[in-house]
């Protein structure tokens, strides 16, 4: 087998994993109701089970990072994708409220692995093409979450158990592990310039800390409205909570569409270009959205989509392609962030609702791209500055491709 064939494999493979593990990490929300009524719980309580999948997937990029150092990332994928469908499966089989929130844990420990690895992987396989290469990945990832969170909501609408979801996403994940099985240990291709390893030195190098900081808060600005929109729709334009989660379901197919297009146009338009294009077009979709009704609502959700889409991968690119850290600390390094990002924003967007109103949320949400903007334009100066006429200065004017 040549190995085009083989890294083609490999690709499909990865893109397989993207969409199996975002799919893991939406598809518990619309369980929830049914959780409580089988557990005799309270909305807070069941908050712990949201809670638990979300420090799992802390832990998982911990454990990544000292994973990634041992191991080749194939065979990481071999372990860790038949556990995350045992994991599943245990979720299922769960008798008592705390052993069901255990297990979700294991979930987000193993999820968080296997993704970080799924979307490091394919970086190695091209040189240079950081930015296509992500987002070809990472548009799978945007799938997941859409159907996620549209295939759990049905199947417990038709009145299947929450137990039923997870114990068809064991049977999902298991044939993921078939896929990687046909795949051997060797075929994995390093990146020819030596890769340091060490994930505390990543986050101490000063030069990508506002990187970093915009990943924060892109995740912040992009939990906040694909969350809130909800809730947003249902006070102030009384959709029913099936539309409401509609419209963030489509906010994900435009994530879904536009990653696809960054893949093919990250190969010749520069990452810094599309930055600086698609930070300015999410806050013009979101801010105006309490201005909307009817069906721009739903034509702004597609657009708030497309412009979210390649903020977060384009980033993490620039840090691989600037820099000679392993891919999968970077990632690892960026979903850290991300975390610590998604968690604060939505409670403080959430504050900003309790406290003034929901359209003065969303408008907050959307601001938070105009200080990204400004905070991109500050670092590309100063990496400009820095590294001026050597090879890690950022070209304008030609993408990866055209090298």
């Amino acid at each position: 087998m040549t190995e085009h064939i083989m890294n083609r494999r490999i690709i499909r493979l990865c893109k397989t994993v993207a969409f199996i593990t975002e799919f893991a990490t939406n598809m518990l929300a619309p369980l929830l109701i049914s959780m409580r009524a089988e557990y005799h719980i309270g909305v807070r309580q069941s908050g712990i089970l949201l809670s638990c999948l979300f420090a799992g997937c802390l832990i998982g990029c911990i454990c990544c990072s000292h994973l990634l150092v041992r191991f080749d990332k194939i065979r990481l994928l071999r372990t860790f994708i038949p556990l995350l469908g045992v994991s599943g499966l245990f979720v299922a089989l769960s008798p008592a409220f705390f052993i069901t929130a255990a297990m979700i844990s294991l979930v987000g420990i193993f999820d968080r692995i296997v993704q970080i690895t799924a979307n490091a992987l394919p970086t190695e396989l091209s040189d240079r093409e950081s930015a296509s290469s992500i987002n070809g990945v990472m548009a799978f990832n945007a799938l997941g979450a859409c159907c996620g969170l549209t295939f759990s909501g049905a199947l417990v609408t038709f009145g299947f158990s929450w137990r039923a979801v997870y114990f068809l996403y064991f049977i999902a994940a298991m044939s993921a592990a078939l896929l990687s099985a046909r795949i051997p240990h060797q075929v994995q291709r390093q990146r020819q310039k030596p890769r340091n390893k060490e994930l505390s030195v990543i986050l101490r190098c000063s030069e990508f800390w506002l990187l970093f900081i915009l990943m924060a808060l892109y995740s912040g600005g992009e939990s906040g409205i694909s969350s809130w929109v909800v809730t947003y729709l249902v006070q102030e334009h009384s959709f029913t909570t099936f539309m409401s989660s509609a419209v963030s379901a489509l906010i994900w197919i435009g994530v879904f569409a536009g990653r696809a297009a960054c893949e093919k146009i990250s190969r010749y338009i520069p990452a810094v270009r599309l930055e600086l294009f698609l930070m300015p077009m999410a806050a013009a979709s979101i801010i105006p959205v309490p201005f909307l009704s009817g069906k721009m609502i739903w034509l702004c959700a597609f657009l708030i989509g497309l412009s979210l889409s390649g903020i977060w991968t384009l980033a993490v690119s620039l840090v691989i392609d600037n820099s000679d850290f392993d891919n999968g600390n970077v990632l690892t390094a960026s979903f850290i962030c991300s975390c610590a990002g998604s968690s604060a924003s939505t409670y403080i967007i959430g504050s900003i609702a309790e406290q003034l109103s929901m359209p003065a949320a969303i408008i907050s949400d959307g601001s938070i791209f105009l200080i990204m903007l400004a905070l991109f334009i500050f670092w590309l100066h100063f990496h400009k500055q820095n590294n001026a006429g050597t090879e890690k200065s950022i070209p304008l004017t030609s993408g990866p491709g055209m090298r």
